[in-house]
């Protein structure tokens, strides 16, 4: 077969010569869990160039991406392929987000070769990096979120495609350092033929002949049972121990014991892989104040009620002597997850606020100072279309702890921020979630059910205190009455909203009225103890530049997961419409040859 290559024509006196990069390809990784996708990669420091092979098991289109949250949002995509007649075509896409795409003119992507054997394709192509140049893609130890998708034939287009997301750490993908790790497992649960299970397990920490930091954690997913597993939670427990069932059983069986394990340790969505800290900060593990047990929380969804599944799978813990500066700590917040957060039927964008006021941790936690934000989980169930946290100071927009506009349920990720952030004691933060229903005819209401919602982040931060979460509730007497009922509690408003006709026009007013309502504040530690507030919803002001930004000029390196998400207002899109596709595939046969 006679390999093909594509020529570019670069600005001034370049000549026409093809590119072929000479790097070693060192490193690779399954994208698709089957092993149907494939990446090989290299990359030379010294000449600031990396190398990518990306193969799968097709003969259409071939989709590769760098991704800031692991989906298409402000992704950095090249598609190639082959056509039934032999040419090839190859292009470059940025702001994917947008409305349509845009064809990259500076053509940062370079092919190298692109080849079809009748069962796959490979395609082979080159990129050039600075180490931390926010205008360009960013190689650093950190990971990046690699996405790739394929068609079965060249008809290229978003819909009933394939298409799959991995963590990679492109420059050192193998941590082969000694690892001291232990293992949080579920005990050959039988995971029951519903929609939605939470099982818990109860396990005893390691002793340790004294403080450790743990500085990275993976799952142990159990092989052939990764479309089961959700979510795993792995919070710190209270209680000495008595009374823990030693089997893992269903959550719900004894919450008394539940309640007592409330400060979040860790947290594992579907589809992550290792997850590492900050050089500077570790969970703390051994010392006096720290758990004795903890307990593993794993979200089960068995979609299709296949009966007997019975399964061992959990979270890996590693950690190190060598102590570091900080403990870590982890903040839940958000509204609550109950009846009062709702979401009317048949709407594209209604939004629903969470409240945390800092300014009263200082009565549950006299030692808390500051918090330092260094990552964040952003969290819904499949109606959420976009979540964002934003940080307020006496009233002003700080920056974002946490941004993804174009949300995926199935692709939730724990993202570094570009800068750790502090949090002073008085700051504001407000969760807004965005939400989908135009395929429900009925209320959509907080819950744990995939059907039902949820608007939470987790943040993990240094120096670790006593404060786990953060939560509110808006006022539904206040929303009830802008939709013109007359209620004395928020029981009645509750029937009346249930009740509640829907248009275009009272979607728009519970919005309003949800956002412009007090929201009442509660603030809880690590023994469930309680303080409460109250605050208005700050309006949220969208970055000028579509950056994630921050408060902080800490100085921290940038980081892979910096490059820039596109703009807060775009749908999400399908990825060519039919024209895009005509003109792209016109412009660029005439560009291949046979060599």
């Amino acid at each position: 077969m006679r390999v093909r290559h594509v020529w570019f024509l670069f600005c001034g006196l370049v000549p026409l010569v093809p590119v072929q990069p000479l790097v070693e390809m060192s490193f690779s990784t399954a994208i698709e869990k089957d092993g149907c996708v494939i990446l090989r990669w290299g990359v030379d420091r010294s000449a600031g160039l990396a190398v990518f092979e990306v193969q799968a098991q097709t003969t259409g289109w071939l989709g590769f991406g760098l991704s800031p949250g692991g989906g298409m949002a402000g992704a950095d995509i090249v598609i190639g392929g082959v056509f039934p007649n032999k040419t090839v075509y190859f292009s470059d896409y940025h702001g994917i987000g947008r409305t349509t795409p845009v064809l990259d003119q500076k053509q940062d992507y370079h092919l190298v070769s692109l080849t079809e054997n009748g069962t796959f394709t490979s395609m082979r192509f080159s990129r050039a990096f600075s180490t931390c140049d926010t205008n360009d893609l960013e190689i650093t130890e950190d990971a990046m979120h690699v996405i790739a998708a394929y068609g079965t034939d060249d008809r290229i287009g978003f819909h009933n495609m394939h298409r799959s997301s991995t963590l990679v750490y492109l420059l050192s993908p193998e941590d082969n350092r000694p690892s001291l790790n232990f293992s949080v497992m579920t005990n050959e649960y039988s995971i029951p033929t519903s929609e939605i299970t939470y099982a818990c397990t109860f396990v005893r920490l390691p002793t340790l002949p004294g403080k450790r930091h743990i500085y990275k954690f993976e799952p142990v997913l159990q092989t052939g049972h990764e479309e089961f597993i959700q979510s795993m939670v792995l919070h710190a427990c209270n209680a000495g121990g008595t009374g823990f069932p030693p089997e893992t059983e269903n959550c719900g069986k004894r919450r008394n014991l539940s309640d007592q394990c409330v400060p979040i340790l860790v947290s594992w969505t579907a589809g992550e892989k290792a997850l590492y800290f900050p050089d500077n900060a570790g969970i703390s593990l051994g010392a006096a104040e720290d758990p004795a047990y903890v307990m593993l929380k794993t979200h089960y969804s068995n979609l299709r009620s296949l009966p007997e599944v019975i399964d061992s799978s959990g979270i890996r813990l590693h950690y190190t002597p060598e102590l570091r500066a900080y403990d870590v700590g982890t903040l839940t917040l958000g509204p609550f997850t109950d009846e009062v957060l709702f979401i009317p039927p048949r709407t594209g964008a209604y939004k629903v606020y969470g409240l945390c006021k800092t300014g009263r941790f200082t009565e549950l936690d006299e030692t808390i100072k500051e918090m330092q934000v260094f990552a964040s989980l952003l969290q819904t169930h499949a109606a959420g279309r976009a979540v964002q946290i934003a940080h307020f100071r006496q009233g002003s927009q700080m920056g974002f702890l946490g941004r993804e506009m174009h949300h995926d349920f199935s692709m939730q990720r724990t993202r570094l921020l570009r800068n750790v952030t502090a949090i002073n004691m008085g700051d504001d933060i407000i969760v807004e979630c965005t939400y989908n229903t135009l395929d429900r005819a009925n209320i959509t209401y907080g819950g744990l059910g995939s059907r039902q919602e949820k608007c939470l982040g987790l943040l993990y931060y240094y120096p670790r205190g006593k404060i786990s979460g953060c939560f509110s509730y808006t006022d539904l007497e206040h929303v009830a009455k802008a939709l013109g009922k007359q209620v004395s509690s928020t029981q009645e408003a509750m029937l009346e909203i249930a009740a509640f006709q829907w248009d275009e026009v009272s979607v728009w007013m519970a919005e309003k009225a949800n956002k412009e309502s007090s929201h009442i504040v509660y603030i809880q530690n690590n023994q469930n103890e309680y303080a409460s507030d109250v605050g208005p919803i700050f309006r949220i002001q969208e970055p000028a530049d579509g950056n994630i930004t921050d408060s902080s000029n800490s100085g921290r390196p940038c980081t892979l997961t910096s490059l820039l998400p596109d703009s807060a207002s775009a749908p999400y899109p399908s990825w060519y419409s039919l024209v895009e596709v005509l003109l792209l595939q016109a412009s660029l046969i005439w560009l291949s040859k046979d060599v």
